[in-house]
């Protein structure tokens, strides 16, 4: 969501330059453009979703990013009398950079973490590199990798922050000198390349929601394809065609209009023909070709579907009805599956970077259970508070429809991130859940990512950080804990977590306990935040006691 807001924005204010409406089509640039190097500075310490805190504003009275090297050094706080300075690393033949920061030795940032977690040790870094267009303004393709975002002559734009290669995005390239800011995460670098603009419009087929085929079921499939309009042009969208005449022979698609530099993520329903035999796949995968049809032409790609049995994992798409976008959840279906008997359901809630499909495939089959995961509203998702919570509410609404699941024996369960999901959803709806089992999971935000490490809170406006405090209300499971009254609990920690520290869950955990609850704390010695113990086997019986073992 945070993407396409900004690339609507983006669209909005170049829209004001080239009167799109009935501009001509800009040129692309004629071949991939590597910026040769980048200078920067840093660390700035930092915390989570700093948004609006500029760690270079109040260092200086103006910053001029056209001669950088004109503000050599600035303070930095991580190590006493330490000054973050300009650097120049030379881009590789990829596009990327790798930034170490050596006023601020490895071992330092190790003592901080061992003290704070991972979280003591985040920093921000500032990126700055110009390139030359000498036959401007241009069109072209930024293929950021493992940054959020860029600004390009001061417009900000979306990237890749997971590293996925799924989101390309379409600037506007000016003649003469164009300016990139970019913002680095911790100890980390990033890569950043220019590409021709080879199509008006481009699916962006990678990113796309698509379901997966079950051999020996109806394959009537719902599909969402992001199409990303690459001119400063609207673009209309008005059929798709398919070129298959053996398993589909019929798609549909609503005509839609695409905003300028903008995406629109295009639901597609497929008809089967019906000569087809679904048992009869023979490979593991079925690629479908498509064209679509738009007002200024036609452009043909490939969508790729996997092919599972029916005891396999599986990606299962819906409508859903709180933004009239196509979403997915992972499901798989218990053992020697009968339609005429009632199972139980345990709702999975993955973690930050954890694929849905791949954490309903992390499971093996239970014979009295089904196991379902939701995306938290996108592929990799944040957080299952908010738009998170909605989506989880929704799966588990359709699974219900679709499968004889018995209303008494669902069971909530994730990791990391989605062991705080499951913290504030178990408290916030208690009488959902037949019992919780949250796994290195934090306890609210605010204690998660230590509030005195974020800048907004000393330089920020008060006004936003009223604000931010307003709209993370909803996370504090202090205030909604004693909701757990009636409901069994039962918590797994990593006794080496630099991840989600043991603090975490052991505060929600003494809370409990001291109220009475039925809670079981379990935390392993010397593990982390990703482990496993071949043969271990979880308490089968719900007590009110802490555990602490090896494992066994």
């Amino acid at each position: 969501m945070n993407r396409i807001a900004c690339m609507l924005l983006a669209a909005l204010g170049l829209a004001l330059l080239v009167h799109q409406g009935h501009a001509e089509v800009l040129p692309s640039i004629d071949e991939e453009i590597i910026v040769p190097g980048w200078w920067v500075i840093g660390p700035f310490q930092s915390g989570v979703r700093e948004a609006g805190v500029d760690p270079l504003a109040r260092n200086t009275d103006a910053i001029s990013f056209d001669e950088p090297l004109l503000q050599p050094s600035f303070p930095s706080v991580l190590v006493p009398g330490a000054k973050a300075r300009w650097r120049y690393y030379p881009s590789d033949e990829d596009g990327g950079i790798s930034v170490d920061y050596p006023e601020v030795p490895e071992e330092t940032l190790d003592l901080i973490n061992d003290e704070w977690g991972f979280t003591g040790t985040l920093t921000r870094g500032v990126a700055f590199a110009t390139i030359e267009i000498s036959d401007g303004p241009r069109r072209a393709l930024v293929d950021l990798q493992r940054a959020g975002g860029f600004r390009l002559n001061d417009l900000p734009y979306p990237g890749d922050s997971y590293g996925h290669r799924m989101c390309l995005t379409p600037v506007l390239l000016e003649s003469g000198s164009n300016k990139f800011e970019i913002g680095i995460g911790s100890r980390q670098g990033f890569s950043l390349k220019l590409l021709p603009v080879e199509e008006e419009i481009l699916p962006l087929v990678k990113s796309a929601t698509i379901p997966d085929l079950v051999r020996g079921e109806d394959p009537l499939l719902l599909a969402a394809i992001p199409i990303l309009n690459t001119t400063q042009r609207w673009i209309t969208v008005t059929a798709i065609e398919v070129d298959d005449n053996t398993i589909y022979n019929t798609a549909h698609l609503a005509e839609a209009s695409i905003a300028p530099l903008c995406l629109y993520n295009c639901p597609i329903y497929f008809q089967p023909s019906s000569t087809r035999v679904a048992e009869d796949y023979a490979d593991d995968e079925y690629a479908l070709p498509l064209a679509i049809t738009y007002d200024a032409g036609q452009i043909e790609f490939e969508l790729k579907f996997r092919v599972r049995d029916p005891q396999d994992s599986r990606k299962v798409t819906f409508d859903s009805a709180i933004d009239n976008s196509v979403q997915y959840y992972g499901l798989l279906e218990p053992t020697g599956y009968d339609q005429s008997e009632h199972y139980g359901l345990i709702l999975s809630l993955h973690g930050a970077g954890v694929d849905a499909a791949g954490q309903a495939n992390s499971y093996q089959s239970k014979d009295w259970a089904f196991i379902v995961a939701p995306t938290n509203r996108r592929r990799y998702g944040f957080d299952w508070q908010d738009w998170g919570r909605l989506d989880m509410l929704e799966v588990l609404a359709d699974v219900q429809a679709h499968y004889s699941i018995d209303p008494n024996r669902v069971h909530l369960t994730g990791h990391s991130m989605g062991g705080h999901g499951t913290w504030i959803n178990a408290f916030t709806y208690p009488d959902l859940w037949a019992s919780a089992s949250p796994s290195a999971g934090w306890t609210t935000f605010d204690l998660y990512v230590p509030m005195f490490l974020r800048r907004n809170l000393t330089l920020g406006a008060p006004r936003a950080s009223f604000l931010w405090h307003l709209a993370m209300r909803e996370d504090n499971t202090l205030m909604l804990a004693e909701n757990a009254l009636n409901l069994p609990i039962y918590a797994l920690e990593g006794g080496a977590d630099d991840n989600v520290p043991p603090q975490q869950p052991r505060l929600l955990a003494t809370v409990l306990a001291r109220m009475g609850y039925d809670i079981t704390y379990e935390e392993v010695p010397a593990q982390g935040h990703w482990w496993n113990i071949e043969g271990r086997h979880l308490p089968t019986a719900w007590t009110m006691s802490f555990i602490t073992t090896s494992g066994g």
